[in-house]
């Protein structure tokens, strides 16, 4: 199994679980992710600090699966970071990586700055403009 294929049967054993465990339907697009994105913030109160990692992780690797759907890439390991990323190399000529098992955790431990939802979009518009360098002023 590579890792493409390891990562979509964390991501569907994730969706299946929080289908079964909160009757929240997910899957690999936008509308999940704003439905992942406010799940966080009703539930982070509630996460206990030894859970964080591996609920991150979980969140993360479902996350990477909807951008892998929605705009393509694949996943990769990055030696120099020591994590999972997605690589869209092929899609943005000066090269971009997204993290969003980071983002999962970020968005868990600190506030909705670092919303997961907003990291889906913003993703897609680096991809979009064909890199983050093309991206006009906001």
């Amino acid at each position: 199994m590579d890792a493409d294929e390891r990562m979509q049967a964390i991501a569907s054993a994730f969706a299946a679980d929080m289908r079964q465990l909160y009757d929240l339907e997910l899957v690999y697009d936008a509308p999940s992710v704003a439905r992942l994105d406010a799940f966080i913030e009703e539930h982070r109160p509630e996460v206990q600090q030894g859970d964080v990692e591996a609920l991150s992780g979980r969140i993360g690797v479902f996350l990477g699966q909807c951008m892998v759907a929605t705009y393509g890439g694949r996943w990769q390991y990055e030696e120099e970071r020591g994590e999972w990323g997605i690589d869209f190399g092929h899609l943005v000529a000066e090269g971009f990586t997204a993290f969003p098992i980071s983002k999962a955790y970020k968005h868990i431990t600190q506030d909705h700055g670092d919303s997961i939802l907003s990291f889906f979009g913003v993703s897609g518009a680096i991809i979009a403009a064909g890199g983050i360098s093309k991206l006009g002023p906001p």
